[in-house]
């Protein structure tokens, strides 16, 4: 679709401040707008009230408003700057009930007013209305639950006496699940409604029968005016005019092919609140995720785990399991009748006893295919045990670190040092190599420098062709160490590449800008440890034939820990010393 020439000026509404169910992630999506439109020749105003976001940077817009995101703000700035449209698809649930709020006014969506583009107020009402979404989906013919749609507790009581209990209880336009919830007796079924009605700003719940334990399938659907769909987003070029980035020579009709696997994991910050349930429902209560890649699911999901930074060194060989020694195998089983951020954990506990993968099945409901992949990493575990690191062969090595085996975690297996694990995989010629993240399995070549580790023959990685500098990310997001430290990292990739360095990002945050494709000239998509951080050094030294200097100042305490395990002449700025200096409290 050509470019509209009718609009000259777009206003984007903003995310507001980082909480649960809406974080760094619409900085993300916010900055790519900015920069696109830019690109585009439009005159781009921003409102946003986060000021730690790389988004509100003086750069990113033509104009930029630091200001409450309320109606009546957005009112005056309408007023003011006299956009042609508001885009308020990137600010999460926020922006989109700021648009449904200004066009009740009458300020957008209105003959003479700026137009809603992205997602006009008809279609918004559509998604966040739980009634209207739920008559869309019967009209193209979708089945969907036994429900009903209630604004008060005595119409919520006729939906029950229709349904039965149990039930799920879902408010219309809410952020992140607020108010959401499961109920399996009338005084659950109370509770959860009159904090449903209490948390829709229009007063309205849908109530449908509960499908608790069914397999669910999220399809992101991207799709065009001329019907050709990929994945999700509102577009409206024809996925044949628009270029994929990664590999500069297909274009996004391209059909993906994928020889990589990627495990995102929820940060929950439940140690941060003593005394919390910590039980896991339709409310969202994470603070963060971590991602990884790998070329397995076992070797994605035990990098992911250990990139949450919470204790935990992967699925298993772990000093965390030591509280369970004392649990029978029916306590170990009911726990993991209840979702828990330890659950996962817990069932591997149950797969190392050697309970049977049904009888794990029928308590916890995860579907047999990943218990059985589970079970993989726990069966090499148990043949592991029965080797010491100095009789592993090289294969045997690599078998373990396919398998997603940190050093560390075969370090606690064995007893050993992390450093003499180290030393002897390395002596036995074991060491992993980086594959390029591309859509189309190596078919293509991939122009952009996006890599993730595993354990084959043949790095991807290019050699550099200037000074190599590394800076270390913040992980995920959690409660003190959030999205102000990913804006340091993005200031100082950008600065030190106009400075004629070649920048490197490692990061395992998908939310975040740092870890966007075009940020550094390259990026691993690797955990923040001692173990990965030195492999990617490693990796630059043997392709670029000179050590890199690594930053690791920017990224709050993810890093600040990793300083005194790298060499002490790599790290640019603050030495290790005087950071340990700094960080412990007796010196």
């Amino acid at each position: 679709m050509p470019k509209r020439n009718d609009l000259k000026t777009i206003l984007i509404i903003g995310s507001g401040p980082i909480v649960i169910g809406q974080a760094c992630e619409f900085d993300y999506s916010g900055t790519q707008a900015c920069r696109v439109l830019r690109e585009e020749g439009y005159r781009v105003v921003l409102a946003n009230s986060n000021p730690a976001t790389i988004m509100t940077d003086p750069d990113f817009a033509d104009r930029t408003y630091i200001e409450p995101l309320t109606v009546e703000v957005l009112k005056a700035i309408i007023e003011r700057e006299k956009p042609d449209a508001v885009l308020p698809t990137l600010g999460g649930q926020t922006a989109l009930n700021l648009a449904m709020a200004l066009h009740a006014a009458g300020v957008v969506g209105h003959p003479g007013t700026p137009e809603l583009i992205g997602a006009n107020a008809e279609a918004i009402a559509t998604a966040e209305d739980r009634d209207k979404f739920k008559q869309a989906m019967i009209e193209i013919g979708l089945s969907v639950p036994r429900s009903g749609i209630a604004h008060s507790m005595a119409e919520a009581d006729t939906v029950l006496a229709e349904i039965g209990l149990p039930v799920i209880i879902r408010p219309a336009y809410i952020l992140g699940g607020r108010g959401t919830g499961i109920a399996h007796t009338k005084e659950q079924f109370v509770s959860v409604v009159s904090n449903g009605l209490s948390a829709s700003p229009i007063n309205e719940v849908l109530i449908e029968s509960s499908i608790a334990g069914w397999k669910e399938y999220e399809l992101e659907v991207m799709r065009d005016r001329a019907d050709n769909c990929v994945i999700i987003c509102s577009i409206e070029n024809t996925l044949d005019e628009i270029s994929n980035d990664i590999t500069k020579k297909t274009p996004a009709s391209f059909e993906p092919t994928i020889d990589y696997v990627v495990t995102k994991v929820p940060r929950w910050a439940f140690e941060k609140f003593p005394g919390t349930p910590g039980v896991l429902g339709t409310q969202m209560q994470s603070v963060g995720e971590s991602m990884a890649i790998g070329r397995t699911f076992t070797e994605s999901l035990q990098k992911a785990l250990r990139s949450l930074e919470n204790g935990h060194l992967g699925l298993n060989c772990d000093p965390s399991e030591d509280v369970y020694r004392s649990r029978s195998d029916d306590e170990m089983l009911a726990m993991i009748t209840v979702p828990t951020p330890e659950r996962l954990f817990q069932v591997g506990e149950c797969l190392r006893r050697g309970i049977a993968l049904e009888t794990v099945y029928d308590a916890c409901k995860i579907d047999p295919w990943f218990l059985d992949q589970m079970s993989m990493i726990i069966e090499e575990r148990h043949h592991l045990a029965g080797l010491t690191p100095a009789s592993l062969t090289s294969s045997q090595w690599r078998r373990a670190k396919r398998l997603g085996f940190a050093d560390a975690q075969l370090a606690y297996l064995w007893k050993t040092p992390e450093t003499e694990v180290r030393r002897l995989r390395i002596a036995a010629g074991v060491l992993p190599t980086y594959k390029a993240v591309d859509t189309c399995s190596a078919e293509f070549s991939a122009q952009t420098p996006y890599h993730y580790s595993t354990y084959e023959d043949e790095t991807e990685v290019r050699p550099a062709d200037k000074p190599q500098v590394i800076i270390l990310g913040s992980g995920p997001n959690r409660i003190g160490q959030g999205i102000e430290f990913d804006y340091c990292c993005v200031h100082a990739s950008f600065a030190l590449r106009d400075a004629g360095f070649e920048t490197i990002m490692v990061n395992c945050n998908p939310e975040t800008v740092s870890t966007d494709y075009d940020t550094s000239d390259r990026l691993y998509f690797e955990p923040l440890t001692h173990e990965d951080v030195m492999n990617v050094i490693e990796a630059e030294v043997a392709t670029s034939g000179r050590e890199p200097h690594v930053i690791v100042g920017l990224g709050g305490q993810t890093p600040l820990k990793l300083a005194g395990k790298i060499p002490a002449h790599l790290v640019a700025g603050t030495s290790p010393a005087s950071i340990d200096l700094a960080e412990d409290r007796e010196k």
